[in-house]
């Protein structure tokens, strides 16, 4: 009888990535596999979003392996890599409308027209925020704001998704994201002294210096 072994999405191995002598992180390995959540809990400081930047290429890793459905990608920069990030600042261009905003990837993998509208309309209906398009993000709500940034990621489709600590303001409960098929999420939280995450995976990181 054949056993249907879980597919590794992402793998990081001994990921080092140094700002200085005491600061960021170092031999960082973790698995996640396809369709699982994973979050990465620590206190401030710690590194979780050093990992998270390595793993989009934002932060250019010292040492160490980058694997994403079994290829290398720590040499390629962001927009090449399969992965999808929202950091806690949504990163939201001011200057562009938000249909701009959600296409400003799809046209860097020359996305044909019609299929791009298509694409950016579905997800902002996936988050509620249909008929948004032609407005900047100064003109929305902090949660709606949050909502646009995590559409953006998802209109890549991307292999992995990664999220930074994000505000758990009402009106943003609609963006949250469960994987999807074919994907991995990895999401960061500060750790707490009470409550559980029930079905996600906790990965603690534990540096010196941080308790």
């Amino acid at each position: 009888m054949e056993m249907n072994l879980p597919v590794i999405k992402l793998e990081t191995r001994n990921l080092t990535k140094k700002f200085s002598a005491t600061e960021g992180v170092a031999d960082i390995s973790l698995q996640v596999y396809e369709h699982e959540l994973l979050t990465l809990l620590g206190p401030s400081g710690c590194g979780k979003t050093t990992i998270l930047r390595a793993i989009g290429g934002f932060n250019k890793i010292d040492s160490g392996k980058i694997l994403l459905d079994g290829a290398e990608v720590q040499g390629l920069p962001p927009e090449k890599r399969p992965t999808g990030m929202v950091f806690q600042s949504y990163n939201l261009w001011p200057h562009m409308t938000i249909y701009e905003n959600m296409a400003f990837g799809l046209k860097l993998r020359k996305t044909p027209k019609k299929e791009m509208d298509a694409q950016i309309a579905e997800m902002l209906a996936l988050v509620k925020m249909s008929g948004s398009e032609k407005k900047y993000p100064t003109q929305l709500s902090g949660g709606q704001q949050q909502r646009v940034a995590i559409a953006r990621a998802l209109v890549l489709r991307p292999a992995v998704f990664g999220t930074g600590r994000q505000d758990p303001r009402p009106d943003a409960r609609g963006a949250q994201a469960h994987p999807a098929r074919g994907r991995a999420d990895c999401h960061l939280r500060h750790a707490r002294p009470r409550g559980g995450h029930g079905h996600l995976r906790p990965h603690c990181r534990h540096e010196p210096g941080c308790h």
